[in-house]
C-alpha cells in the first residue's frame, strides 16, 4: 500500500482545483499521461502503482529527485540524476519550483501587506493552508523574518538558479509560470497585462549574445516597475524557442 503516492496525488490535484474550479480528474489523467482509471485506482485506494506509473507521475509532477526515489524505494538514483543535475533538499526545491514561494516574498514587500494567510491566499489565488506551509518553508529558510510593525520581513530577494542548470524545479517553475500566463490571457483585462510574440528566421551562434540582451531588458524593466509604489504582484516571462525542429549537437553554437 503506497499512501505517499495517493497523498503526492491528491495534492496536485487539489492545488489545481484550487486554480480552476471546473478542473477534473479526467483532465488530470490527461495530464499525467495515464489512464483515468488508474489514477482514480491511486487515488482512492491508495494501490501502490507499478515503478513505470510512478516513474511517469514524478516526471509529469517534476517531483523532487529524492522524493522520486523515496515512492520508488529505489536504490538506484541514476534514472533521475542525469548527467548535469543539481540534487536540491525540499525546501530550496520547492522555493525554486513554486511560484507561491517568490510571490509571497514580492507581496510582503506590498505597501499595503498583511500578516493574514487567508488575505495572502486571496491575492495570490491560493489557499490558506499552501500559503501557511510556503510561510513556513520561508522562515526556514531563513529568507524572511518576524517583524513587529509588518509580521514578517523579507531578508533577501535576491534568489537566483544556476544559468543552464538542467533539474526538475526550474522545469517546474517554467511550466507553472506558463500555465499562470495562460490564465491571465484568458481572465486578465488587456490593461492588466502585457502578452506579446514574434516569429523570425535566426542565426543560431547569435542566441547566447541574444540571452544577454534579454538579461539586461529584464533587469532595466524591473527596476523601472519597482521605482513606483508597489501595490501588486507581477510576473515576467520572456520565452524565445523554436519552431522548427532542430536538429542540435554538441559544439553546432560556436
Amino acid at each position: 500500500m503506497n499512501t505517499e503516492i495517493k497523498r503526492v496525488l491528491l495534492e496536485a490535484y487539489e492545488e489545481r482545483k484550487l486554480k480552476n474550479s471546473r478542473y477534473s480528474l479526467r483532465s488530470f489523467a490527461k495530464y499525467l499521461k495515464l489512464p483515468p482509471s488508474t489514477v482514480v485506482e491511486i487515488m482512492n485506494t491508495a494501490r501502490s502503482p507499478s515503478k513505470r506509473v510512478t516513474q511517469t507521475i514524478c516526471e509529469r509532477l517534476f517531483l523532487n529527485p529524492e522524493e522520486c526515489l523515496q515512492l520508488l524505494n529505489a536504490r538506484n538514483a541514476s534514472y533521475f540524476r542525469p548527467e548535469n543535475t543539481t540534487l536540491l533538499d525540499m525546501d530550496t526545491f520547492h522555493l525554486i519550483s513554486s511560484a507561491l514561494h517568490i510571490g509571497l516574498l514580492t507581496l510582503i514587500q506590498c505597501d499595503e501587506f498583511k500578516n493574514d494567510s487567508e488575505w495572502m491566499a486571496e491575492r495570490l489565488n491560493s489557499s490558506s493552508r499552501l500559503v501557511e506551509k510556503a510561510i513556513e518553508r520561508l522562515l526556514r529558510l531563513k529568507l524572511v523574518v518576524p517583524d513587529k510593525k509588518r509580521g514578517l520581513k523579507v531578508v533577501s530577494l535576491n534568489i537566483q538558479s544556476s544559468d543552464g542548470i538542467k533539474n526538475m524545479s526550474l522545469r517546474k517553475s517554467h511550466a507553472e509560470t506558463l500555465d499562470l500566463a495562460k490564465e491571465s490571457l484568458m481572465n486578465d483585462p488587456v490593461e492588466l497585462r502585457s502578452i506579446r510574440s514574434m516569429t523570425m528566421a535566426i542565426d543560431p551562434n547569435l542566441l547566447p549574445e541574444a540571452e544577454e540582451k534579454i538579461k539586461k531588458f529584464q533587469e532595466e524593466l524591473c527596476e523601472f516597475l519597482e521605482s513606483g509604489k508597489k501595490k501588486e504582484v507581477y510576473r515576467m516571462n520572456i520565452n524565445l524557442f523554436p519552431l522548427t525542429r532542430v536538429k542540435f549537437k554538441k559544439g553546432d553554437i560556436k
